[in-house]
């Protein structure tokens, strides 16, 4: 006799959009994530895989984060914490300036479920330790997968 039983390891991908608001520097950008659900080792987990890009002012500036985030939610809304690598470059006195910046964050998002494939996602996060309360930014965006299941899978056996 065979059983289904529910897949636990879901993979979304897609892109976004992301205003970043910071004291100094703020900005559109676009990007790209991952999710993957890892309700096998924890229910309601979740990793992410972060990659925006931000419009810059000249041909030599420019500006990336890229990092990861942990998440734990019920599928619709999840909260977590969000560890990025944001590089700076700017022209300073005929040179290249690179900076580099880890940026913790605290992330809150909402994602629609009751469409099939396609699960739009609006996200919010909250820099912590930069120093300045005034570092958010927020994402809008599509991920094409299946979306998480809001209730717990049942388990293998007789129904």
């Amino acid at each position: 006799m065979a059983v289904a039983v529910p897949v636990e390891a879901q993979v979304r991908i897609g892109g976004h959009g992301v205003y970043r608001n910071e004291l100094l520097a703020s900005g559109f950008g676009v990007g790209g994530r991952a999710e993957l659900d890892l309700g096998f080792l924890l229910p309601q987990l979740g990793i992410t895989g972060v990659y925006n890009r931000f419009a810059s002012e000249c041909d030599e500036c420019g500006s990336w984060e890229g990092g990861g985030q942990v998440t734990i939610g019920d599928g619709a809304s999840y909260i977590g914490l969000n560890l990025l690598l944001a590089r700076t470059k700017q022209p300073e006195d005929d040179q290249i300036v690179v900076n580099d910046d880890w940026k913790f964050s605290v992330v809150i998002g909402l994602r629609v479920l009751n469409l099939p494939v396609v699960v739009p996602f609006f996200e919010v996060r909250q820099s912590m330790g930069s120093g300045v309360w005034n570092d958010q930014s927020l994402s809008l965006g599509v991920l094409v997968g299946p979306a998480r299941s809001r209730r717990p899978p049942r388990p293998p056996g007789p129904r």
